[in-house]
């Protein structure tokens, strides 16, 4: 008895013969999409302002009362905190500035914080030493997506480890913030 057997399926073959061609084009679309040229100077002109710009700094010991949040926009506190090995003590006072998309907005010097109002949205901040004496790393970034009515708070800190000097730029938790802020001056820069 012979078997019928069923027609060929033309259709499959078309088919059949593409999923080669579909496994050659799905890595190249995924090197495409990876493939990113990375340009420092862009990642510094979205953060930091001009490297002419420095500040005059002063230091307010009678202020420790914190800035009343804005419903329509977000406060921002840069605190610097220069760790267990101080620069000051060495080589006298250590300036930080801090940028905001492009622009600088402020400085802190030694142990002093400063608060700025931001509105909703993303944001890229940059710190860089100002002083003469620059620990390793020049520059930190951190970005941040805003809220409005929110308050936060970031850690500007000079560190030294296994390897070397460095500089810290974090957002830290609300108690520790806040105690910085009590025991510290506010700084008060203008651009010079």
């Amino acid at each position: 008895m012979l078997h019928d057997s069923p027609p060929p399926r033309k259709f499959l073959w078309p088919a059949l013969l593409s999923i080669p061609l579909l496994f050659c084009a799905l890595p190249q679309q995924a090197a495409a999409e990876s493939a990113q040229t990375l340009d420092k100077t862009a990642i510094v002109k979205q953060a930091c302002g001009s490297k002419s710009i420095n500040f005059d700094v002063k230091l307010d010991d009678t202020q420790h009362e914190l800035t009343q949040p804005n419903p329509q926009k977000a406060l921002v506190y840069f605190i610097q905190d220069l760790g267990l090995i101080s620069t000051h003590d060495l080589l006298g006072a250590f300036t930080t500035k801090v940028g905001m998309d492009g622009a600088w907005i402020g400085a802190v010097q030694n142990y002093s914080y400063f608060s700025v109002y931001v509105a909703p949205g993303e944001h890229h901040f940059c710190v860089n030493p100002q002083s003469h004496f620059s620990p390793g790393r020049e520059m930190e970034f951190a970005p941040l997506m805003a809220e409005a009515g929110r308050v936060y708070y970031f850690r500007i800190r000079q560190s030294s480890g296994y390897e070397g000097h460095g500089l810290e730029f974090d957002q830290t938790n609300r108690d520790q913030a806040l105690y910085m802020i009590a025991s510290y001056p506010q700084s008060v820069s203008k651009p010079k």
